[in-house]
């Protein structure tokens, strides 16, 4: 792109060097010749007269030179950086010499124009025009509102602080954007603030508009995190089923229990294999099972029931015994059963160390026994793979005064995306509608298993993932090894946008990527000799020029960079780091077409949104009872069946 700056530079001032040996000489012979004469004789005469004679030949010259010197001047005044003058780009060094020390820069204007994709309201996309919004210039002068686009295979990092306006400047435009182009979407969103400043737009350019609301399942859509293996299961796909369910309790432990090693990996590891065990026997026995009694809330109500010490007799026996139920239904099952496999790395335990294990994944459990939770997760009215197949808008709100609820988010894209890798190959690698993923608090939710790994094969498959941090330390869960997280997933991400940021490594990181670029720089000195008597002392002073090496933006540097005034650091692939405009949304086309207007006005808008929303009754789901898994004439001692299982007060939203 530097390339083409310099040859539309050459190639304008040649351009104005011919119209100026053209026009000038005409206009100093009209100063030195009687005007009826100069008026009177035709134009190559007048231009002739100047240059045949030494004295307008010499002062055409000289204008001639003085004009081509000006453009060359104001050329390179243009192409300099967008924030000229003004910020932090004002202060830093022109670059000098031919790259010995580096050839990094910031990239110029016209340079910045060309280098990413550009789409503005109202035009109609070109096949490919697709991506998040990196920047964006308003409409003025005569110019359309233009939106710069990472492209359609890349993922984006947004590194935003509090206040800096990252949502402002960056996910509503890239939602406004990616609506406009007819993609889909699936948005977490704390609070719901996104949902309800958009859902009328999206709704009206023909999107399915569907939320997940933990905040008030009354208003929310419902989604089983078992649904995915139940289908497994009952399509054969039992391996796939296994590694699904070992995948969601490990997801679940982890963030509800966290603990990384000693003691509390064995604790963790052994709750996982027991919450497996139970999700896999819950969502593939079918004997006698209401099919709408398979979800999460089962799996915690049974390893509550069934996974503590009872009182039992067996019929070939008179006397008591203390026993696990849980533990004897699995161990019940045929061999090859995919509960009996998972719960292998538990059934050894006895005594106090099997109480605390199951314990322990009843504790991880604890989110599913909320009453809300539990008539959201009963069933799922939500396909995760129509994401892909038609244009479609997933709002996941959550409560931000909470944060337990969060992991649901991170099982849910975890599992979206299994179901759309199989909706992908089963349409010849790539989905019919492309979907982007926009975490706009991704530091906010649990570690998303094998993410490093979802993020290199997602971009085939027509998956792209937006993720907002406030630093990079909020990566570093996913470092592995020796090599850090900001390497693993920036190397992951066609762009990286700064903002703004208080860490001092994130400053550092963002200085490195910009790269090196070479500087002159003056040394100077000056040395005094006393030559006695009075003619006294001499004064010797010496200076020099020489090349050297700078980063392209210093951290401190970066540090002081503003949104409003120098606009986004982005750093891409294979080109030099630029600062592109990003305007508020409030100078955009996104304002009028979100309906937001001043921040009060949108205050009253995103109110009476909420208020507007449709409320609907959720049942709580019916109970699963095992007791017909337990091995023939073992009786419980102690305990009688429970009465109905689903009353009408044991719904959701009954009381609005």
């Amino acid at each position: 792109m530097a390339r083409k700056a310099g040859i539309w530079r050459v190639a304008s001032t040649a351009a104005v060097a011919c119209l100026a040996v053209a026009l000038i000489p005409l206009a100093v012979s009209a100063l030195t010749a009687p005007l009826t004469t100069w008026a009177l004789s035709p134009l190559p005469t007048r231009w002739l007269s100047a240059v045949t004679r030494p004295a307008t030949l010499i002062l055409s010259l000289l204008l001639i030179a003085a004009v081509v010197a000006w453009w060359v001047w104001i050329s390179g005044h243009l192409m300099r950086p967008r924030t000229s003058g003004i910020g932090v780009v004002a202060a830093i060094p022109r670059t000098a010499g031919r790259g010995e020390h580096g050839t990094s820069n910031l990239m110029t204007p016209a340079a910045l124009e060309t280098s990413a994709v550009t789409w503005s309201p109202g035009t109609t996309p070109d096949p490919g025009i697709s991506g998040f919004v990196i920047g964006a210039t308003p409409a003025e002068r005569g110019r359309k509102e233009t939106y710069y686009l990472s492209g359609s295979e890349g993922h984006v990092l947004v590194i935003g602080s509090t206040g800096s306006g990252k949502t402002r400047r960056i996910v509503l435009p890239s939602i406004y954007a990616l609506g406009e182009l007819g993609e889909s979407m699936v948005i977490p969103d704390p609070k719901g603030e996104l949902y309800l400043t958009t859902c009328e737009h999206l709704k009206a350019k023909g999107y399915r508009v569907d939320t997940i609301d933990l905040r008030d399942p009354s208003r929310s859509v419902q989604w089983s995190p078992l649904d995915l293996i139940v289908d497994l299961i009952w399509s054969a796909e039992i391996a796939h089923a296994e590694d699904m369910a070992h995948e969601l309790a490990k997801t679940i432990v982890s963030a509800q229990l966290g603990g990384h090693g000693g003691n509390e990996a064995f604790w963790n590891a052994s709750a996982e294999a027991i919450i497996a065990a139970t999700a896999l026997l819950i969502a593939s026995e079918p004997k006698g099972v209401d099919p709408l009694s398979r979800n999460m809330f089962n799996v915690y109500r049974t390893l509550g029931t069934y996974g503590k010490e009872r009182t039992a007799v067996r019929a070939d026996s008179i006397r008591q015994e203390t026993i696990y139920p849980l533990k004897e239904m699995i161990e019940g099952l045929d061999d090859r059963h995919p509960a009996k496999v998972a719960y292998l790395a538990a059934s050894l335990a006895t005594g106090n160390t099997a109480s605390s294990m199951y314990t322990t994944a009843a504790n991880a459990l604890k989110i599913f026994s909320n009453r809300n939770m539990a008539a959201l997760t009963a069933r799922s009215e939500h396909n995760l793979a129509d994401v892909g197949l038609r244009k479609s808008a997933v709002f996941i709100i959550t409560p931000d005064e909470r944060d337990a609820y969060n992991v649901m988010v991170t099982i849910y894209v975890r599992q979206l995306y299994q179901a759309l890798v199989k909706a992908a190959n089963a349409h010849g690698g790539r989905l019919p509608v492309p979907v982007n993923i926009l975490f706009e608090e991704f530091g906010n939710i649990p570690k998303i298993p094998e993410f490093v790994s979802m993020l290199t094969m997602a971009r085939s498959r027509g998956i792209r993932i937006l993720m907002v941090v406030q630093s990079i330390e909020q990566l570093e869960r996913y470092a592995e090894g020796r090599v850090e997280a900001a390497s693993l997933i920036g190397g992951n991400c066609s762009a990286i946008v700064y903002l703004a940021s208080a860490s001092g490594k994130t400053h550092r990181t963002m200085s490195d990527l910009t790269g090196t670029k070479t500087i002159m720089v003056r040394d100077g000195g000056s040395s005094q000799r006393n030559g006695g008597g009075l003619v006294g002392a001499s004064r010797t002073t010496s200076r020099s020029d020489k090349l050297t090496s700078r980063p392209v933006l210093m951290p401190d540097e970066i540090a002081r960079l503003s949104p409003e005034v120098d606009g986004a650091l982005v750093v891409r692939r294979g080109m030099n780091a630029a600062l592109f405009p990003v305007p508020d949304l409030s100078l955009l086309s996104v304002d009028k077409a979100f309906g937001l207007g001043d921040p009060k006005h949108a205050s009253h808008v995103r109110a009476a949104r909420q208020a507007a929303r449709d409320v609907h009754v959720i049942d709580l789901p019916p109970i699963w009872h095992g007791e017909e898994l337990l091995p023939k004439g073992l009786k419980l001692l102690g305990q009688e069946r429970s009465g109905p299982t689903r009353t009408p007060a044991e719904r959701v939203g009954a009381d609005r």
